[in-house]
């Protein structure tokens, strides 16, 4: 009996271990699924941030296209509307009108001014961009009136 006993005893132990190594070897399978799906997810994620950074892609040549040109207008004041925030330029016979707005820097002598207090036959000299159809100044600078020269007064 003992031996029927052994030999049913150690039959159920093989069956285990053979149960045992099977779910041993499903976890192992499991496990390495995951170590791979982790291993390439990382490596996508690391190409995404990392290409945008080493070579510059369409979009990117795209938006330098559209980076906005800066022009310059020389001409003298016509019109200052502080109301519609715009200003007229006359340069060579030809009425410029120029947006400006918060941003738009005004100087006089190097001093910040205001837009009313721009009087009209003003030398100016205006940087601006073109966007929307509409130019826009960035910066404009006027030109002090030139003191009499005291030569010319004899």
């Amino acid at each position: 009996m003992q031996t029927s006993r052994r030999s049913q005893t150690s039959k159920l132990w093989d069956t285990e271990e053979k149960q045992g190594g099977v779910v041993v070897s499903k976890l192992v399978r499991i496990l390495g699924v995951i170590l791979i799906a982790f291993s390439l997810s990382s490596l996508l994620v690391y190409r995404l941030r990392l290409g945008n950074t080493l070579r510059p892609s369409r979009q990117s040549r795209s938006t330098s296209m559209l980076a906005e040109e800066t022009n310059v207008v020389e001409g003298q004041i016509q019109t200052v509307d502080p109301g519609a925030h715009t200003i007229t330029l006359l340069n060579d016979g030809e009425e410029v009108t120029l947006a400006f707005d918060e941003r738009t820097s005004i100087l006089e002598s190097g001093r910040q001014v205001q837009p009313a207090s721009i009087t009209s036959g003003t030398p100016a000299t205006v940087k601006y961009t073109q966007r929307g159809g509409r130019k826009w100044a960035r910066k404009i600078e006027l030109v002090p009136a030139e003191p009499p020269d005291a030569s010319d007064s004899y």
